[in-house]
């Protein structure tokens, strides 16, 4: 499992390194010479022509959660010098730290109503990247750990699963348990709302669990009927039928989506008994910077509490909900 030490680590250096992409945008946008006097919403919105006001108050919001601003008497104003630090966590790569500035130079567009895009080869790439980062690794592990799911057969759905590197790891979890023969059991499926991360995971799968496992090319070959199956879909739209899923995995996605539907869609799709677990960063360990962040992409709900998770899970209809926490790791029961 996850050490607190560990999460504590990534929050402290994740936090400050979003505030101060977001910051950096946004002063170079003006905003903070601007509110050296103090202003109301609508001042900002006028000011810069942004369109999107009700994001514009989560930002200001973010920026009043550590007294970046102040507000008195329904305005804004700055709340001294403005510091910006160059902060390189330590579980980061540069892909990902490119990534996230590219998210984070998009929020005065995405104010003026134009959402960040991430189908450019470029952001492909970084994405791709970022994917095959350890800290992933290590969250997928944990999540299975706490699951106690490799003992399972039937059924797996591994949701938003990208370029296949996570999707390639949990193969060979279940490889390395002898799954695939014809005493144990499992189907693995996978699926992504982007076509040419697909495409990537389909292509390259062989190549990942070679370098996982070591296995030779025709190793490998003798068991291509056994490689995951491959699917355009999205979070509250699974392309598969109902009851269909024994185990249905899905980490670091919630927050790109409506979480909301996203659950009842998981619900309607795994078998009754049937186990849905993963892993969501949840406020307020996810602090508002990454919030408005990921915020910059069409679509994406942002960070939520786990008490909001649990409503939602209970409105789906899960008979059981388990956590841990500090990641939180979930686990639930149709």
């Amino acid at each position: 499992m996850l050490k607190l030490g560990f999460a504590s680590k990534l929050s402290k250096e994740t936090n400050l390194f979003y505030k101060n992409i977001v910051v950096e945008v946004l002063q170079r946008e003006g905003w903070f010479s601007f509110l050296e006097e103090p202003r109301s919403l609508e001042d900002i919105a006028n000011k810069f022509d942004y369109t999107d006001k009700d994001y514009l108050k989560e930002i200001l919001d973010a920026l009043l959660s550590d007294d970046t601003i102040t507000f008195k008497e329904d305005r804004y104003k700055t709340n001294g010098a403005i510091d910006i630090v160059d902060v390189k966590p330590q579980i980061f790569n540069e892909s990902i730290m490119d990534y996230s500035r590219g998210y984070a130079k998009s929020i005065p567009e995405r104010l003026r109503g134009k959402y960040h895009l991430v189908t450019t080869g470029y952001n492909l790439f970084n994405m791709d990247d970022a994917l095959s980062l350890q800290m992933y690794k290590t969250m997928r592990r944990s999540a299975f750990a706490f699951g106690n799911v490799v003992n399972l057969k039937g059924k797996f759905l591994d949701i938003g699963c990208g370029n296949g590197i996570g999707t390639a790891d949990i193969w060979t979890l279940y490889f390395e348990n002898n799954y695939f023969n014809h005493h144990k059991q499992i189907e693995i499926y996978g699926i992504d709302v982007n076509s040419d991360m697909l495409k990537i995971a389909e292509e390259e799968f062989p190549l990942k669990i070679k370098n996982i496992l070591s296995l030779s090319n025709e190793a490998i070959k003798q068991y291509e009927g056994k490689f995951p199956k491959l699917k355009e879909g999205t979070a509250i739209e699974i392309p598969f039928e109902d009851n269909y899923f024994d185990i249905v995995y899905i980490s670091q996605v919630l927050h790109w989506t409506d979480p909301r539907k996203a659950i009842k869609e998981m619900y309607r799709v795994v078998k009754p008994g049937g186990i849905v677990f993963g892993t969501s960063i949840l406020r307020p360990m996810a602090n508002e910077y990454l919030h408005v962040n990921m915020k910059t992409v069409q679509g994406a709900h942002g960070f939520f509490t786990k008490k909001e998770m649990k409503t939602w899970i209970k409105e789906a209809g899960f008979k059981e909900m388990s956590f841990s926490t500090p990641l939180t790791i979930f686990k639930l029961v149709k």
